[in-house]
């Protein structure tokens, strides 16, 4: 009998029959994946209990689903995470009215019509703590949903690690290969690139890309809503380049082609084409970084023919004219990091360099003389497109990256290295990320540990702390409703938590660029998370 169970799960809030082919049986309903794990959930104490292995494991048989969910209040769809290759995340939740089983959460969110709430219970419940998983599924049928919360939000609290939930709508377009830039009032821009018809173009090793142009909206802290904005057309992938803010409270964001460069007005919600915009170089894939004195320096980056580059421009907002740096890098570099230190210095680390081939160099641009320094110790490993982050105590966590270019399918690293500024030195991390990652993103939170996510050729929906008191990678509990590979963008908003928008997801068929967002709220905000849901709950069940 477990060995015909298909891949479902389904919760009910009494006793429902089971059809399997041609047999039925009364009772507790099975519980069990594409890697042959079962369970069955018990729905009087909803509890699981463990059951032998399933001989072979199988995909979501429909003709089930329909008659299980006739009886259902909710079904909460379990599949091999690792092997889906169109849903992006474990969880799937259906209104049984539909009587269909939704593959992405793109449509899970159509199905439900706006009912957040409840998806974000159901995110709760793919937590790897068994304590946390058992009472978000509890919640999700319990009409005494307020108290089991309430044990929920205790639960996250020891745990220290905080949790992901969902803003009230997602972008209005597929957004992959973007940019964010956070604007003054607080809103966050956000840049991406939008198919449209036209010439293809391909890079070796990578998928082939029709002509797009950017489009551009922003999402409101406020109302967690996004709002889409009318825009020029950068073409080619506006984020190829990067956007940085303006001391005059305008973003700058540049594009890849000679044309490609803009102001934004946060005042006036337009574009304004940047004065004297055709530059030297074209670059794709640099670093940007806004100095003491406003002006924007921009690093490295490949050229059209996609070799990296060392030469450096200085945009100068005041003026709105373009220079050459007389100082180059001492090493090209694209897919670098570029993070400034406490005393406003720039550290370059990494990158790819000519042979497709990651670097173990770092030097440091010095904004006063303008003038690049070596350093004179290396990382530990070679590395590109990793993450690097200023850290509260001035020194810089630099983590994961590969050794080689991302199109030639290298290893990812879950290895971490310190730079200390004070010794010029670069120090191991005993500690290793539970995997590797690459195009991932690290944000310092406000009580000094940095959370990492994404990353990874095949995307990642597992989330870690790591605590620089103790040279440590923690897990969090609660996994991203999204595995985001890359090109993705994560924001801390002015209240400590994290928007998380966009990006791509695994190499595998079907869809890899998301609608979805996503809030991180740290553990000293979890309160603050739970009183946005609860509220939702009372909205949506009106």
């Amino acid at each position: 009998m477990r060995k015909q169970l298909v891949n479902i799960v389904v919760l009910c809030l009494a006793m429902i029959p089971l059809v399997v082919g041609c047999q039925t049986v009364s009772g507790p309903v099975a519980i069990h994946d594409l890697k042959k794990r079962a369970e069955i959930l018990e729905p009087s104490d909803l509890h699981n209990k463990p059951t032998d292995k399933m001989q072979t494991g199988t995909y979501s048989n429909e003709s089930v689903c329909k008659k299980l969910l006739s009886s259902a209040q909710l079904m909460v769809s379990q599949g091999d995470y690792e092997k889906a290759t169109t849903f992006s995340a474990k969880a799937m939740l259906l209104d049984p009215k539909s009587q269909m089983a939704a593959e992405m959460m793109q449509q899970i969110c159509e199905n439900f019509q706006g009912k957040r709430a409840i998806l974000f219970l159901a995110m709760l419940s793919l937590s790897t703590d068994k304590q946390i998983r058992d009472l978000a599924a509890q919640a999700i049928l319990s009409s005494d949903r307020e108290n089991i919360l309430s044990q929920l939000l205790q639960e996250l609290e020891k745990k220290n690690v905080g949790f992901f939930g969902s803003t009230l709508n997602d972008m209005s377009h597929m957004s992959e290969l973007h940019t964010a830039c956070m604007l003054g009032d607080g809103r966050v821009l956000l840049l991406g690139d939008e198919e449209e018809s036209g010439p293809a173009a391909s890079i070796s090793g990578m998928p082939r890309v029709t002509m797009s142009h950017t489009s551009v909206e922003y999402y409101n802290p406020k109302t967690m809503f996004f709002e889409r904005l009318p825009t020029p057309k950068f073409y080619v992938g506006a984020s190829h380049g990067g956007s940085v803010l303006l001391q005059n409270g305008h973003c700058f964001l540049l594009g890849i082609g000679k044309e490609e460069k803009w102001l934004f007005s946060p005042k006036e919600n337009k574009f304004i084409s940047c004065p004297d915009s055709a530059h030297v170089s074209v670059r794709r894939w640099p670093a940007v970084n806004l100095l003491p004195d406003g002006r924007v320096l921009i690093t490295g980056g490949s050229d059209d023919d996609f070799i990296p580059l060392s030469s450096v421009e200085i945009y100068n907002p005041d003026t709105g004219k373009w220079k050459i740096n007389p100082a180059s890098m001492r090493v090209a570099r694209v897919n670098h990091q570029a993070t400034e230190l406490s005393d406003k210095r720039i550290l370059i680390t990494g990158g790819e360099t000519t042979g497709e081939l990651a670097t173990k160099t770092a030097e440091i641009f010095d904004p006063l003389s303008r003038e690049f320094s070596v350093i004179q110790d290396k990382m530990s490993q070679a590395r590109t497109d990793h993450a690097a982050v200023l850290l509260k105590n001035g020194k810089v966590l630099i983590a994961g990256g590969l050794p080689e270019s991302w199109s030639m399918e290298g290893e990812e690293l879950n290895s971490a290295e310190i730079f200390d500024p004070n010794t010029n030195r670069f120090i191991a991390v005993k500690s290793h990320m539970e995997q590797g990652r690459s195009g991932h993103c690290g944000i310092l939170l406000n009580d000094g540990r940095v959370l990492i996510i994404g990353g990874g050729q095949r995307g990642n929906g597992k989330v870690e702390l790591f605590d620089p008191t103790k040279t440590l990678f923690l897990p969090v509990h609660v996994p991203m409703r999204c595995r985001r590979r890359q090109d993705f963008t994560a924001t801390k908003l002015n209240d400590g938590t994290v928007l998380i928008a966009g990006g791509r997801g695994h190499r595998d068929s079907g869809p890899y660029t998301y609608l979805s967002t996503e809030i991180y709220y740290p553990p000293d905000k979890v309160q603050m998370g739970f009183n946005v849901y609860l509220k939702l709950f009372l909205l949506e069940e009106k």
